[in-house]
């Protein structure tokens, strides 16, 4: 498993272009020797005990320590690769169709179980993975507002000439979507339109994606309580 780490670190560096074609077969045929070393380091310590050579024995003890160390350093390297990828995840290609949501996060998923194997704390993954959970959030909540705003209506006798009554129904609407807790957020909204703005904004103009949102939340794909935001700014940028 950890060897199969360091070979997608390796690979994603490669992939980032951070190394280049040799500087990957370097980092693959090291990352072979440090388990190598790791996996026959009692083996080899062993030996030299038997040997009665105590000097050789503690520096072996020491290398020991040494590798191991590198390994701490790997694993948090990992870490910090997986980040990069968790945020270029959540930056590209939004609003090009209805499965980006879908694929941002069977991403994420990928990205939490190459975490566990690599033993990275699960406090610490979470983290790590959580720019893609709020983009993805964010990116279906906007979308609910692009259809309201699209959706909205003059009433009969009304002159469009006037202040636009369309951005006022609007930020009622934004306000709603900007509750911490999206579940109550997205019963608020179905009874706002269903009420007040029944004549303005039908609520299925913007059922699809409220449903599509509510499942994900009720499923445990997406969180149910977010950090309150302002819509008009993207969580990553």
């Amino acid at each position: 498993m950890l060897f199969v780490g360091l070979v997608l670190i390796c690979a994603s560096l490669l992939y980032n272009r951070t190394i280049n074609g040799p500087a990957f077969a370097l980092c693959i045929v090291a990352s072979a020797a440090a388990v190598i070393l790791l996996a026959n380091t009692d083996r080899l310590e062993q030996l030299l005990f038997k040997q009665g050579d105590n000097e050789l024995r503690v520096g072996l003890q020491q290398l020991e320590r040494n590798v191991y160390a590198r390994v701490e350093a790997l694993r948090r390297i990992a870490e910090g690769v997986a980040s990069m990828v968790a945020e270029g995840v959540a930056r590209e290609n939004r609003f090009t169709g209805e499965d980006e949501v879908e694929q941002m996060l069977r991403r994420r998923d990928d990205l939490v179980r190459f975490l566990s194997g690599d033993d990275v704390a699960s406090q610490s993954s979470a983290a790590i993975v959580r720019p893609i959970e709020l983009m993805a959030d964010w990116d279906l909540r906007t979308r609910i507002l692009v259809d309201a705003r699209a959706a909205w209506k003059l009433l009969p006798g009304e002159n469009p000439n006037q202040p636009p009554q369309r951005d006022v129904d609007a930020a009622k609407v934004k306000r709603v979507l900007e509750t911490p807790d999206r579940l109550a957020a997205l019963q608020e909204l179905e009874r706002l339109l269903r009420g007040d703005l029944l004549n303005r904004i039908p609520f299925e103009a913007v059922e699809t994606h409220v449903v599509r949102l509510r499942g994900l939340i009720e499923s445990g794909r997406l969180p149910k309580m977010v950090p309150a935001d302002d819509m008009s700014t993207a969580p990553i940028r």
